[in-house]
């Protein structure tokens, strides 16, 4: 389960402490992980992009999971490689072509418990 919450901070000595913590109503999540940020960056040619996760991965099926597609959803060849400790998947894409490119996160992608995400995440990186 999970829930939003909201916090009311207060400058205290150069710093904010919390106040208050106001929270909503719990809400069933979905099993298995879930995308919590994409970022990309390109750099003398090459593209490097960085996928952030809710929990912890099972390192094996990260590189097969994770994918770059061209506009015409062709799957592009990728190096991806995953940091246990940051929950992060880096993607590097060396030879980028023009064009709309996205990052796809499938449902082959395994969390510890073995469960898979609710469905494929999709995010642009180039041009989308």
């Amino acid at each position: 389960q999970g829930a939003e919450e909201t916090l009311t901070l207060a400058p205290s000595g150069g710093s904010y402490v919390v106040t208050a913590v106001k929270p909503e109503a719990l809400h069933p999540l979905a099993a298995g992980p879930h995308v919590i940020g994409v970022t990309a960056s390109l750099h003398n040619g090459t593209l490097t992009a960085q996928v952030g996760f809710d929990s912890d991965l099972a390192p094996a099926s990260v590189s097969g999971a994770i994918t770059v597609q061209d506009a015409s959803g062709t799957t592009l060849p990728v190096t991806v490689t995953y940091d246990e400790n940051t929950r992060t998947s880096t993607v590097t894409l060396t030879q980028v072509p023009n064009g709309a490119l996205s990052v796809v996160v499938g449902t082959t992608l395994r969390d510890i418990n073995g469960q898979a995400p609710p469905a494929p995440f999709t995010a642009p990186l180039i041009g989308g």
